[in-house]
């Protein structure tokens, strides 16, 4: 009963938040949060519409470059920024403070990404060469990734972590590709299935639980891969191009995001049809996404 007038609660707020309503949003999700020591039946779908409702701002002034990615670290505590000027920045997410600067490395920096572990940070520059810093001493670090140009000439549009830091998911316009430590090429790269069928890719995702890697491209779906071996394993209809993809902590919820919204997809249940979420402005062309414990950092 508790959770099923939760629900309605929730849908509710949906309903308001569509309507434009913010405030009245805003005191149905309050309602919901419990006293200590109380049952807690808010999910991801309470967290997401409370930080749209309670939306603040962060500006990183002291950055006067372009910035080409942003990640959450440390569980939300600081970010890092990748810059058009080869630099990775690290900020107080809090106050927006500059607390180091690492780099340059010999070109843009491109994408970012943390290890599980919270202990190396990773970069991918225009060259497509993977750079690596401690996040305890921000020293540099050699890690055994293979560095290696792969056939093709296009930057990643997406680097991620998975399998214990043991494995680097790159994507490119062309394909996903999955690094492997200590190993001299890529475990597998770019399917002939899929340059017919997609040609652009944008971005991907990885979902723990199922053992695949989303990935999103010029046509209006989702394409699933199995993470073992690189093959299409199935295709999700997402209504519209999608422009970013995001996974929660624990991989449970997948996050597409479309000019007209978001999906928010059942990572473990993917037939399931997924829930529909307006953006409003200015976030409705947003290209990156990352989800914390702290909300969604887009």
């Amino acid at each position: 009963v508790t959770l099923q007038k939760y629900g309605l609660k929730l849908e509710k707020a949906y309903q308001d938040f569509n309507a434009g309503a913010w405030d009245l949003a805003a005191a149905r999700l309050a309602e919901e949060i419990p006293a200590a020591e109380s049952f807690d039946a808010r999910n991801f779908a309470w967290r997401y519409l409370w930080e749209q409702t309670h939306a603040e701002e962060l500006r990183l002034a002291e950055d006067t470059t372009t910035v080409l990615d942003v990640i959450w670290i440390d569980d939300g505590a600081r970010l890092a920024s990748a810059s058009q000027d080869g630099r990775v920045r690290i900020w107080d997410a809090q106050s927006g403070e500059l607390l180091e600067t690492l780099g340059p490395v010999s070109t843009m920096v491109d994408k970012l990404a943390i290890s599980a572990d919270g202990r190396t940070l990773a970069a991918a520059d225009r060259h497509r060469k993977f750079h690596f810093w401690d996040t305890r001493t921000w020293q540099p670090r050699e890690l055994a990734f293979p560095q290696v140009d792969p056939p093709y000439h296009s930057r990643y549009s997406n680097l991620e972590f998975l399998a214990d830091d043991q494995q680097l998911l790159a994507v490119c316009s062309f394909g996903p590709v999955l690094f492997e430590l200590d190993r001299d090429e890529p475990r597998f790269a770019i399917p002939e299935l899929y340059q017919s069928e997609d040609i652009v890719l944008r971005t991907g995702a990885y979902l723990p639980g199922e053992q695949l890697i989303v990935t999103c491209g010029s046509l209006s779906r989702l394409v699933c891969w199995d993470a073992a071996t690189g093959e299409p394993r199935r295709a999700l209809a997402a209504g519209d191009i999608v422009k970013a993809l995001a996974v929660s902590p624990g991989g449970q919820v997948l996050v597409s995001c479309q000019a007209k919204g978001l999906l928010i997809w059942n990572a473990g249940n993917l037939d399931q049809p997924p829930r529909q979420v307006p953006l409003h402005e200015p976030h409705a062309n947003l290209s990156s996404m990352q989800l914390s414990s702290r909300g969604m950092l887009a």
